[in-house]
């Protein structure tokens, strides 16, 4: 016989009468040893990792985006360090992503006003790497403040590049712009959600 029993209605109805149970809830009764255990549902890890990050992802363009991402990068469980440090290094891929293919199409443009305003992306694009470099140092060194600096000055440079491209920016340009714009929040987020 199944030493384990689930709550009879009756039982169970008392029991939502107490704030902390939930319909999940449910009553162990070892036969053998006559001990009743009554099991509370605590949220899952998951759950709650889950919600931190959709908290995250909501104040960014394009939420999917930053689930998937968060999901890609991050071991369990969250905690808003770890959220920066990943957000950051992800931010980072992807400006030297955005920068070689800045360099690509500077290289194949046909005309030399294309091929400078996408020297303005370039120079942009190298500058943020750096700062996103000094960011990863901030956080490893615990200088809030400077991490803080370091990552507010950079949707200036995804702004340059699509100002000066005005209206040569390709949609390919205006998506990796929106996703590393989406990164830059991540990291701002997550980093405000650090215990100073």
């Amino acid at each position: 016989m199944n030493p384990i029993v689930l709550v009879g209605h009756t039982l169970r109805q008392h029991l939502y009468d107490i704030p902390e149970l939930s319909i999940g809830d449910f009553l162990i009764w070892d036969w053998r040893s006559c001990v009743c255990i009554l099991g509370i549902r605590i949220p899952s890890v998951s759950s709650t990792n889950e919600t931190f990050i959709a908290g995250i992802c909501k104040q960014v363009q394009d939420p999917p985006f930053c689930l998937n991402t968060f999901r890609k990068i991050l071991a369990h469980p969250y905690v808003p360090a770890e959220v920066t440090r990943a957000a950051i290094a992800q931010s980072l891929q992807n400006a030297n992503n955005n920068h070689a293919f800045i360099q690509v199409a500077k290289a194949a443009a046909k005309d030399k006003e294309t091929q400078d305003l996408y020297g303005i992306c370039d120079s942009s694009y190298g500058l943020m790497i750096i700062v996103l470099q000094d960011a990863a140092q901030s956080l490893a060194k615990k200088d809030y403040n400077g991490l803080e600096t370091d990552l507010s000055r950079c949707p200036k440079f995804v702004s340059d590049c699509q100002n000066a491209l005005g209206s040569k920016t390709t949609p390919q340009i205006l998506d990796r712009s929106r996703k590393q714009i989406d990164l830059i929040i991540m990291s701002k987020v997550a980093e405000g959600l650090i215990k100073k």
